[in-house]
């Protein structure tokens, strides 16, 4: 990846453009904005939201250019575990044995490629 884009990453030019195409779809639709502003609360969401999804792709384009992409394959397992883990937390609702063996073939899943990928 890094000698392919040469030093660049144009994750953020597309982010931009998804994000310009996805507003003019949304006004052409005929929606329009909502009747009522959300709170404070709402407001503070949507920012927390967008910082830790713009921060997540940043940290992965970064690691995509100049990380270590071993490491960065390791740590993309745990990705789906976390995320399920801080939504049920904050959607309020158990994790079922489902998760847990999910997580389980995720670790050993992760743990093979380990072992291959030093093997080798």
């Amino acid at each position: 990846t890094p000698s392919l884009s040469e030093g660049y990453d144009g994750t953020t030019v597309f982010f931009c453009c998804v994000a310009v195409v996805l507003w003019i779809i949304h006004f052409a639709s005929g929606d329009g904005l909502p009747a009522s502003a959300p709170g404070i609360g709402g407001y503070v969401a949507l920012v927390a939201c967008a910082a830790a999804i713009a921060g997540g792709y940043g940290c992965w384009g970064y690691g995509m250019l100049h990380g270590n992409m071993e490491t960065l394959a390791i740590g993309s397992y745990a990705t789906p575990i976390f995320s399920t883990a801080s939504s049920t937390l904050l959607l309020g609702v158990a994790l079922g044995m489902p998760f847990w063996i999910g997580v389980a073939l995720v670790v050993a899943g992760s743990l093979i490629n380990v072992w291959f990928a030093r093997r080798s």
